[in-house]
C-alpha cells in the first residue's frame, strides 16, 4: 500500500506537477495565474486522464469493459513507445563538457535521493518495512515524459533524453541492490 500511494502522488507530480512548476520558475515575468496553473496541468493529457480515472475510482464508478478493451491496446503499447520517444531522443555525440554536465546532473540527482532515503530511514515514524520500500521508491528512474517536459520548456539539446537513459541504468542496479540488502 505505501508503494502505490507513493506512486499515485508521484504520478501526479511527474504528469503535470513538475511541469507547471517548472513553466513558473521558467517565466521571466510575473507569477503564473491559477489559469495558467490550471492550462498547465489540464494540458497534460496523461494527466487529466489519470485525475477522472482517479475521480471515477473514487465514486465506485468502473469502466465498460468495451472501453477498457480498447483502451488496453494502447496501455499495452506504451512501454515499447516510450522506449522508442527516449530513443529517439538521445544524442550519443556528446563533448566533454556535455559528458561533465550530464554526470554532475546524475550525481545530483544520487545525492539528493540518498539524502531523501535517510531522510525516510531515520526521521519517518512507521514500520521499517514501509521506510524500505520508500527509499527504494525513491531511487526510481526519472519519468520518461521528463524529456517531453523538457521539450515543451524549450530545451533544444538531449540532455534530459541522456540523463533519463543514465538514470535508468544506474537506479536501476541501486533498487537491485536495495532489494538484496532489505531482504537480506
Amino acid at each position: 500500500m505505501p508503494v502505490i500511494l507513493f506512486d499515485t502522488s508521484n504520478a501526479l507530480m511527474v504528469l503535470g506537477g513538475n511541469f507547471t512548476l517548472a513553466a513558473n520558475l521558467n517565466r521571466k515575468q510575473e507569477a503564473m495565474s491559477l489559469g495558467d496553473i490550471l492550462r498547465n496541468l489540464f494540458g497534460s493529457i496523461p494527466f487529466a486522464v489519470y485525475l477522472v480515472t482517479f475521480l471515477l475510482a473514487a465514486l465506485g464508478l468502473q469502466i465498460p469493459q468495451p472501453v477498457l478493451s480498447i483502451t488496453n491496446i494502447a496501455a499495452n503499447a506504451n512501454p515499447f513507445l516510450a522506449m522508442l520517444m527516449l530513443g529517439i531522443m538521445i544524442d550519443l555525440r556528446l563533448q566533454k563538457q556535455e559528458i561533465q554536465d550530464l554526470f554532475r546532473l546524475l550525481g545530483l540527482r544520487l545525492l539528493v535521493s540518498f539524502l531523501a532515503a535517510l531522510a525516510f530511514y531515520y526521521l519517518l515514524p512507521i514500520p521499517l518495512v514501509v521506510r524500505q520500500m520508500l527509499i527504494i521508491c525513491v531511487f526510481s528512474p526519472i519519468s520518461v515524459v521528463a524529456p517531453v517536459y523538457a521539450m515543451r520548456l524549450g530545451s533544444t539539446s538531449s540532455q534530459a533524453a541522456n540523463l533519463n537513459s543514465l538514470c535508468i541504468l544506474s537506479n536501476l542496479l541501486i533498487m537491485t541492490f536495495l532489494v538484496l540488502l532489505f531482504a537480506a
